[in-house]
């Protein structure tokens, strides 16, 4: 797993000139844990109880009302700092649902931008569903599946993504068995994820 593969690289002795590399996969290894803190504190939301509670348990893949094998995409919030004009900004904007300005209030898009002045501060944007989305933790879906509904993500065995989300969002091209993450706000949010993907795509969506 990725703990094993970073203790491991970290025996290797490697000259000024690689010392990059390495500092790269350090943090590769950082992201990873990070993520999984951040499913940790997700899953109240996600549940919406306090899964600390004696009482809670997780449902299991065996109760699972459906089973798609499907792939995933990712999508995120941008940040207007993120880039270099204001104009690149509000294209990401429209891909992606709407974004954060740099004094903090989001701008949405419903075929066509808002007002700057009319947008919101406190949220990450808005979901199909009227909540806001969770940074790893909320999946646009199908039609075909309800939103509000528990999914258990499974990609390959000790993937860190490997984990519950809550379908609150659509997508025009999301349809058939493509599901897409949302990863959080800005550009790194987006690239954490992606490290962690590793280039998979496929998973088991075992709908609740």
């Amino acid at each position: 797993n990725e703990k094993e593969l970073y203790f491991a690289l970290q025996e290797f002795r490697i000259d000024k000139g690689n010392l990059e590399l390495q500092t790269g996969i350090h943090y590769l290894y950082l992201d990873l844990e990070r993520i999984k803190e951040q499913f940790k504190n997700h899953y109240n939301e996600i549940f919406n109880t306090d899964i600390s509670n004696e009482e809670f348990k997780f449902p299991d893949k065996s109760e699972a009302k459906k089973a798609i094998n499907g792939y995933i995409t990712c999508y995120y919030t941008p940040k207007e700092s993120d880039f270099d004009s204001y104009k690149k900004f509000k294209k990401s904007v429209r891909m992606q649902g709407s974004g954060v300005l740099n004094d903090g209030r989001i701008l949405r898009y419903n075929g066509k931008i808002l007002d700057p002045s009319k947008g919101e501060t406190g949220v990450n944007g808005l979901t199909a569903a009227g909540t806001n989305p969770i940074p790893i933790g909320t999946l646009a879906a199908p039609k075909s599946i309800k939103l509000g509904s528990i999914a258990y993500v499974e990609f390959s065995e000790n993937n860190p993504l490997n984990g519950y989300y809550k379908v609150d969002d659509r997508g025009s091209a999301i349809n058939g068995n493509h599901f897409d993450l949302y990863t959080g706000v800005g550009k790194e949010a987006l690239n954490d994820v992606y490290k962690a993907l590793n280039g998979q795509r496929k998973a088991t969506f075992y709908v609740f």
